[in-house]
């Protein structure tokens, strides 16, 4: 019997046991305890953007009351700042939150919860009429330029449209206005009285790209731009974006699947996993000096061009859990090759290892 009582005290030290409830009850606390301060401090006036415990969930199941009792979490507690001129790249695998992220910052979706912090505003519960003067300095660039585009409009009816609605310029000047424009974004001045169908796909995204900033945006979320493109035409539209950002110092929210892309595009990345910010910092500290476990796996697939390289992969088991049923303690843990048992019940917590380098991860805490 003594042996036997040795042996399971030996197994508790080896394997502490986790109230799951307690654990997630604690975590919640220590998060909107966060919240909270967070929120009290004064906005950054040097930030274009700044994004605080940003959350958008979607009701999956009601009661006959309309109380919600499932969701689906699709983006939460994403917290960043964004300067005038900068670049932050957002990557993670499909489902993963990205663009529904950069539509909630828009406010083409309401959040949930959090702040939005734009331009010194507070946006985060404006209502339609108040945002109709912010839309024409916040403008997103669609995945898709074959139906985001209005087929049965011109190439000029549709540059001209947001110049005249927001009355950007005089109605007179509006055509100039327009022809300069598409100059700006390499289309030749007879497109103007062409339509969408007789277009390339390069074209038409220097199209989408005229039209969003036909309004003279600060802020710019392009959304997978140049995810259907030839890798010929990504290389001429990345580069006429970065042109338009030094001549208009733009601040973009670049949304990719490609990382070589994001790493020539990007001062800033952030590294999303079912819906959370798994590690985010500058783009030299994130590439060089990557800390969480899901961005070690996503930089282990870039191809290399040297076919004798070898490459040391990190394979990545299973598939991303159902965000509408995240697993408990670490998202990334029934996938992680590192996980622990406190992985698999305890949240990490979101902090700084290093100046502007955040991660989320229980083995960040060990070293």
């Amino acid at each position: 019997m003594a042996d036997e009582k040795i042996i399971t005290e030996q197994a508790a030290d080896v394997a502490p046991v986790y109230d799951d409830a307690a654990e997630e009850a604690a975590f919640k606390a220590a998060r909107q305890a966060q919240m909270e301060e967070d929120f009290a401090k004064p906005f950054d006036p040097e930030a274009i953007l700044e994004v605080r415990h940003l959350r958008k969930c979607f009701p999956l199941k009601k009661t006959l009351g309309g109380k919600v009792t499932k969701e689906l979490i699709a983006v939460d507690d994403i917290s960043f700042k964004l300067k005038p001129g900068e670049t932050l790249g957002i990557v993670g695998e499909s489902g993963c939150g990205k663009t529904t992220m950069g539509r909630a910052i828009l406010k083409l979706h309401q959040p949930s919860g959090g702040q939005i912090i734009f331009n010194g505003e507070d946006i985060t519960n404006y209502k339609s009429s108040q945002m109709r003067e912010i839309r024409k300095q916040m403008q997103i660039i669609f995945q898709d330029p074959y139906s985001s585009l209005p087929p049965r409009s011109t190439v000029g009816g549709i540059l001209s449209e947001p110049v005249e609605v927001h009355k950007i310029v005089p109605k007179a000047e509006i055509k100039d206005y327009v022809l300069e424009l598409m100059d700006k974004c390499g289309l030749r001045d007879y497109y103007y009285e062409r339509y969408p169908h007789e277009f390339s796909g390069g074209q038409r995204q220097r199209i989408c790209i005229a039209r969003a900033l036909s309004v003279n945006p600060k802020l710019v979320v392009c959304d997978e731009p140049v995810s259907a493109l030839d890798v010929s035409i990504q290389a001429q539209i990345i580069n006429l974006l970065k042109d338009l950002q030094k001549q208009m110092n733009l601040a973009y929210i670049f949304i990719s699947h490609d990382l070589s892309v994001v790493k020539f595009i990007s001062d800033k990345i952030g590294v999303m996993y079912l819906g959370a910010m798994m590690e985010f910092g500058n783009k030299k500290d994130i590439f060089e000096n990557p800390l969480h476990p899901y961005t070690k796996a996503l930089f282990s697939a870039i191809p290399h061009p040297d076919p004798d390289v070898k490459m040391q992969r990190i394979p990545l088991a299973g598939d991303i859990p159902s965000p509408a049923n995240p697993p408990k303690g670490c998202r990334f843990h029934t996938r992680c090759p590192y996980a622990k048992e406190i992985c698999k019940h305890v949240t990490p917590t979101y902090k700084e290892y290093e100046e502007g380098h955040f991660a989320a991860c229980h083995l960040l805490e060990e070293e």
